[in-house]
């Protein structure tokens, strides 16, 4: 009960934080290292997910339910996000095109994206979300809008056109924790989606790379 109003507070005013932080992330980023660039997007999701987890003690774990077993979970969840990005991006899509040639720098990239999508929906699903219905009292549906508004809100770098997709992305993820009751199936399903999304351009990078004789 102590913590209540620190509850308030961060429920509050976190999406905000949130924002700012990626908005001065993102000034100059065409010009920021490759280092730079995976220091930038780890370390800010990191911090989130920790304090995530410490000011929510009641957070849906990554563990099976009595409904769902690990395995069935992450199965739902990468089914959703594959078939999330090839409806996204009107089957063009090619998620089986992954960068084999440069598997060091295919690991890097995979492993920012599981860090961030991790943080993500701990943030948005399992602490904001879940403090909308436990704390203000939300109606769950309000909740989920709320949720999925300030998820499409945090990815406003890529532009005012993508932010009815991103609302759309972060509600299936709701859903998905909604039914599950759990975090396994939206955190699978957001690795699945960006790699579905990434991983081919990362592809294109690393076949461009090569033809010009870079180094990984």
């Amino acid at each position: 009960m102590a913590l209540q109003p620190l509850y308030f507070v961060v429920v509050a005013f976190w999406p905000f934080v949130w924002w700012l932080i990626f908005f001065g992330m993102y000034r100059g980023w065409e010009h920021r290292s490759r280092y730079q660039k995976v220091a930038l997007t780890v370390l800010p999701h990191l911090t989130t997910w920790l304090l995530g987890v410490l000011l929510y003690f009641n957070l849906p774990v990554l563990k099976s339910t009595r409904i769902f077993s690990v395995e069935t979970l992450a199965f739902l969840g990468i089914i959703s996000g594959l078939l999330l990005a090839l409806l996204l991006s009107k089957g063009q899509c090619q998620f089986w095109r992954l960068p084999v040639q440069q598997p060091r720098r295919f690991l890097v990239q995979g492993g920012v994206i599981s860090i961030t999508s991790v943080a993500e929906e701990i943030i948005w699903r399992g602490f904001f979300f879940v403090s909308l219905l436990d704390l203000l009292s939300f109606p769950i549906a309000l909740a989920a809008l709320a949720s999925s508004i300030w998820f499409g809100l945090e990815h406003m770098h890529q532009g005012w056109k993508m932010l009815p997709m991103y609302i759309l992305i972060g509600g299936v993820f709701c859903m998905l924790f909604i039914f599950t009751g759990n975090l396994i199936a939206p955190v699978t399903a957001h690795i699945a989606y960006n790699l579905a999304i990434v991983g081919p351009k990362l592809g294109d990078a690393v076949n461009t790379a090569s033809a010009r004789g870079d180094s990984p």
